[in-house]
């Protein structure tokens, strides 16, 4: 009898180690997509470098939709939004900060204030609201609204057209013969309405940075105080969503 209790308890055991090392049935179903961006932006190089004052440059941003959003089936409009977000400043070199004035405790100067003649495929667009002062609280700053369809014409390529016209600096321009339909005067962040264009009777201090520059004139030198600024903006384009209508 106890042979018999044992062969039993022994076979148990065999059949609970053949249980746990065998499964039941299994199904394996793969799950993939191929992920693309539904719009895509002509390179573009916005560096500028050295300008002067009443100096003006013109250029176009170009982007369209992709082309396997024009392709799909499913989905006829992508909504997408622009915005100017502040440019971060470059860090410090030797303590010191590389570009001037820092704009924000951390930020250039925003140069959108001087762009003109805004135009979307030939179209005015509204240009920011520029009585709202751009701040780290408010960054980034929303400006348009627009919308870009998959059919091949006429809205699946949108150009941006902008002339950025550069300022003349507080106290080195004439203002008898400088036209005030233009931004003659630097900007002035005093958190007024106007703190984008300097009134004629706006006594705040400007916004720039002057140093010595030496001057070769023959044989001398001379040394004279000459104003700068640097500026810079971020414009991005956010898709924002989709549409099957």
């Amino acid at each position: 009898m106890k042979r018999i209790i044992f062969l039993v308890a022994a076979l148990l055991t065999v059949f609970s180690g053949i249980a746990a090392v065998t499964a039941y049935e299994g199904h394996a179903i793969n799950i993939k997509a191929h992920v693309e961006a539904a719009i895509g932006v002509v390179p573009f190089n916005g560096e500028y470098g050295t300008r002067f004052p009443q100096e003006g440059v013109e250029a176009n941003i170009t982007f369209a939709t992709s082309k396997s959003f024009r392709e799909n089936t499913r989905l006829s409009t992508v909504y997408y939004n622009l915005y100017w977000e502040l440019m971060p400043k470059p860090p410090m070199v030797d303590g010191k900060d590389v570009i001037c004035p820092v704009y924000e405790q951390g930020f250039y100067q925003p140069i959108n204030p001087f762009f003109w003649d805004l135009t979307l495929d030939t179209n005015p667009v509204v240009a920011p609201n520029f009585n709202v002062k751009p701040t780290a609280a408010t960054n980034p700053l929303l400006w348009y609204t627009g919308s870009m369809f998959n059919a091949t014409v006429p809205d699946n390529c949108e150009s941006l057209h902008f002339m950025v016209a550069f300022p003349n600096f507080e106290g080195y321009y004439n203002a008898l013969t400088d036209a005030l339909v233009k931004p003659n005067w630097w900007t002035v962040v005093n958190g007024s309405a106007n703190w984008l264009l300097k009134a004629a009777t706006d006594t705040a201090p400007a916004e720039f940075c002057v140093v010595d520059e030496e001057l070769s004139c023959g044989d001398s030198l001379i040394t004279v105080p000459v104003p700068h600024a640097d500026l810079g903006i971020i414009l991005k384009i956010q898709v924002t969503g989709f549409a099957n209508d």
